[in-house]
């Protein structure tokens, strides 16, 4: 007898390998960041402590909802469970298209020295101070987690040269989005800003990893400025990644001491401009 597509899944699921509990960088990482007009890519799901992790299948007992809102307003992207990119994204008009994904909570638990560890790891210095001060420093943490990720991919044409698509919000409860300089346009050495928000909130004081897909090593922890806005300049083309956590006190009889939302953004910057070489005729004409 066949078995059901969703029993499948169900099965390849189950033999997958864990992923370390503090490998937890998720991103959406397409096919192509600048696809033609008229074209379909794949949104993969990607999990892993930074650059270049592994692919995850489309799963329904985690996903929440995986849309895009761009040129043709707000939808979701269509797939079936175990899909592999986890969606297929219809190109169809110039301009940014803003990929979110939005996950189920999931319960971590971490034995007391690594749940401190990984607080520190992401700046979170007053959910330490917090647990210090009720006597937990010593506890093991119990946190549900929820992913929040986002992605811009720019097709090329007339209209997309003036899109404000980049700059908005997809109403996550942790976000990271671009503000003034569209990244999708970016440069290397072009100083680019975001804003991180928590419950709709600018975050001030907090931390924004950078990792660069050429050169997995080089991670950047940079914290928000009062405003909750994080400033960095790329030192080198490609795929960029941000990474951002976001905590707080879970309600009483939740299960679990604390809520988490681990919030990303991906996007692609181009090589910076090359000045065009002098040559004789250039001479001759001055």
């Amino acid at each position: 007898m066949r078995r059901s597509a969703a029993t499948l899944f169900a099965a390849i699921i189950a033999v997958v390998p864990a992923v370390t509990s503090l490998a937890h960088e998720f991103w959406i990482q397409p096919s192509s960041f600048s696809p033609a007009r008229g074209s379909s890519i794949g949104v993969q799901l990607r999990v892993g402590d930074g650059f270049p992790g592994e692919s995850r299948p489309r799963d329904p007992n985690k996903l929440v909802r995986l849309f895009v809102k761009g040129p043709q307003g707000e939808h979701d992207i269509p797939g079936q469970p175990g899909d592999e990119p986890a969606g297929q994204l219809a190109c169809k008009e110039p301009g940014v298209y803003v990929v979110g994904y939005r996950s189920k909570q999931t319960l971590l638990t971490l034995e007391a020295e690594k749940f401190e560890e990984y607080l520190k790891e992401e700046g979170l210095d007053i959910i330490i101070e917090a647990r210090a001060k009720v006597g937990e420093s010593q506890l093991a943490g119990r946190e549900h987690y929820s992913r929040a990720s986002k992605c811009l991919v720019r097709v090329a044409g007339e209209a997309a040269k003036s899109s404000p698509t980049f700059e908005q919000m997809l109403g996550f409860p942790a976000e990271i989005t671009p503000q003034g300089t569209d990244p999708t346009m970016a440069t290397v050495g072009q100083e680019l800003a975001f804003v991180v928000t928590h419950n709709n909130l600018p975050a001030p004081n907090v931390v924004v990893m950078f990792f660069s897909k050429n050169d997995p090593s080089h991670r950047a922890p940079t914290r928000t400025d009062d405003k909750g806005v994080v400033r960095f300049t790329p030192d080198q083309p490609g795929m960029w990644m941000l990474g951002n956590v976001m905590m707080q006190r879970a309600a009483k009889d939740s299960g679990s001491e604390w809520d988490s939302v681990w919030a990303s953004l991906t996007f692609e910057v181009a090589p910076a401009p090359t000045s065009k070489p002098t040559t004789q005729a250039d001479e001759n004409s001055k």
